[in-house]
Order: structure tokens, then sequence, then C-alpha cells
């Protein structure tokens, strides 16, 4: 009870406070990053939310690099993505996407909004960050690059069922492995596919090449992918899945409504038993089970407490985390579980 009452009284001694600043600063325009400095990693115990992700309290005593704030909400790191196609985006695990009012911005672990959510972006794999409407591209500062707009990635590999082979795509035309002349390696994640030849007057708005021809063709989407040997152009095995994303040659994977992670040749290195679960970076991800959202390796052991209401990816030791409190990053050695 006396520690409830001095909390009170510096309570309202802070709001007395915050008052007399108001009107002493009555006028000034306030920052617009809401900026938050920070001395040192403050430890806080986060009271229990209204609503949580389950009846597991959130966990207490959080060491945090940036306390939490309220007025955003963070939606992806940008280290779940591999560097875009246009070359390396400097300190791009260190940045991620975050909400306001509907729109899209770009925020880093000191809390210094980048981009400012009225600019509305998203990621590209060409380009990196880039407006929703204007295709204008964004460097790793925030600063416009081009406004001349970016492109779009393709998926040039698909499987057919039908025909038990894979295809090179192209602008709606599917080429036959065996008569694709492209030499490719590694693995990829394929959508399967069902494509039906049609006659030569019919029309189609694909394609089926054929020893040199084009026939029109129909071809339909399974919702299904598996993992493509791009040597042979056949699956590694008979694993079908859902969803997946890729990052640095591994897959996390979606099945039965639920997510784990292979290896680029197929081999599971967690089941999928995740309600979600972002791309391992650094050799750790973020992960949601019943009793919240966490960290884990690639054992599928706790590296963080498994009680959070949100994570995005660490990058480097540090990740955002949301609380009741609102969303802050934390550095995980300092928060074990």
């Amino acid at each position: 009870m006396k520690r409830r009452s001095l909390h009170k009284t510096a309570a309202a001694l802070a709001l007395a406070l915050a008052f007399g600043l108001c009107f002493a600063a009555c006028g000034e325009k306030e920052p617009e990053d809401y900026g938050i400095e920070v001395e040192g990693p403050k430890r806080t115990s986060a009271p229990a939310p209204s609503q949580t992700a389950s009846s597991t309290a959130q966990p207490e005593g959080i060491v945090w690099a940036l306390e939490p704030r309220a007025d955003i909400e963070i939606t992806r790191s940008l280290a779940d993505y591999d560097p875009p196609a246009s070359g390396n985006l400097p300190q791009q695990g260190q940045l991620a996407f975050f909400t306001q009012n509907g729109s899209s911005g770009v925020v880093d672990f000191s809390g210094g909004i980048l981009v400012p959510a009225s600019e509305n972006v998203e990621w590209c794999p060409v380009c990196g960050i880039a407006g929703v409407a204007d295709h204008r591209v964004f460097d790793g500062g925030g600063n416009v690059r081009t406004d001349t707009g970016h492109g779009a990635a393709l998926e040039p590999y698909v499987y057919d069922e039908v025909s038990g082979q894979a295809y090179a795509s192209a602008f709606g035309t599917y080429i036959p492995w065996a008569e694709q002349h492209e030499a490719s390696s590694g693995y990829e994640m394929a959508p399967v596919v069902r494509i039906t030849r049609l006659g030569e007057d019919d029309f189609g708005f694909s394609f089926v090449q054929e020893g040199g021809a084009e026939y029109p063709a129909e071809v339909e989407e399974t919702g299904s992918f598996l993992l493509l040997n791009k040597t042979t152009g056949l699956p590694v095995n008979s694993q079908r899945y859902t969803a997946y994303e890729l990052r640095a040659n591994l897959f996390t994977v979606q099945q039965n409504g639920l997510w784990g992670c292979v290896d680029g040749e197929g081999n599971e290195l967690l089941a999928c038993t995740y309600l979600e679960l972002r791309p391992f970076v650094d050799g750790v991800a973020a992960a949601r089970t019943d009793a919240g959202w966490g960290f884990v390796d690639l054992e599928g052991r706790p590296y963080t407490p498994m009680e959070f209401l949100g994570a995005a990816s660490a990058f480097e030791g540090r990740a955002w985390v949301k609380t009741a409190e609102g969303w802050g990053v934390i550095e995980l050695a300092q928060n074990p579980a």
C-alpha cells in the first residue's frame, strides 16, 4: 500500500509538471517522430493487459532498450526480407514498418521516424521501401532515392500437377523445364498449378510453349506450394504448403494453419506447430504460441519469455515487442527465457 501511495504521489507531481510545461510551451510544434530519450536500459514491470493472447500474464521485469510507445503499431521488421534486387539497403535490419491512421511508415530501433506514415510505404523485393500509390523509392535514411517507380518480382517457376513437370514462366508464357535454356541451381518454392492446353483456335490469357510453338492454355492455381530442385526441375519431396516466406535460404512454411521451418533442401527444422512464425534472422525467430509471442532458436527452444502481445524479427540481438503499454525495443540477451 505504501508503494502504491508513492506511485500516486509521483504521478500527481508528474501531471502537475506536465501541465506547467504545456502552458510554458504553448504554440510550439511537437516533434513529428515523438522522440524518446533513453538513459540506459530501464526495468519496468508491465501490468497484465485487459485483453491478452492467452490467460498467461505478460512477463514482469522487462529490460527495455527503448521503452514502449502507444502511438505506433509495429507491423513488420525489414530484417524479414532479403536485400532488394536493386542493391543493399543500408541498416535494413534495424528498420521496421509501423502503421498510424491506416497508413504505413518506417521507424528505427531508436524510435526515430525515418519515413512518416503519411507516405504510406510497403516492401518491394526489387527496390526496397516504396510508396504504395506513387511508387517513390526511399533509402535507409528515409530520403527519396527515385520517383520514377519500381519493379515487380516474378515467380518464374511453377509445377504442373497434371503433367508432373515444372515450367518456367515469363509474362503468361509457360516453358517446359526440358525446353528452357536458362541454367538454374538451388531450390525454390513453386506454386502448384493445373495446366490445360487449349485448341489452337481457342482464346486464352496464358500460353504453353511446345517445340518452339505457343498454344493457348488455362492455368488453374491450387493454393499450394512445393519445394523445387531448380537443377532437375523436380520436387524434393511430396510436402505441400499453403504459404511460405524465404529468408537467407530458410523457408518458414505453413501447413494446416500452423507454421514451421525447412531448410533449402526441404529438411524439416521445426515442425508446423506455431500459430505464427517470422523468418529466422541470426538464428532466432519471432514466434507465437498459445502463451503469446516470443523468440525461439532453430531447435525450437524459447530464447525469451513466450508471453509478449506481439513481436517483430530480431536483428543483431534487438527486437520490437509489444506489451499492454505499447511497442518497445528489447535486447534479447537481457530478457532470457
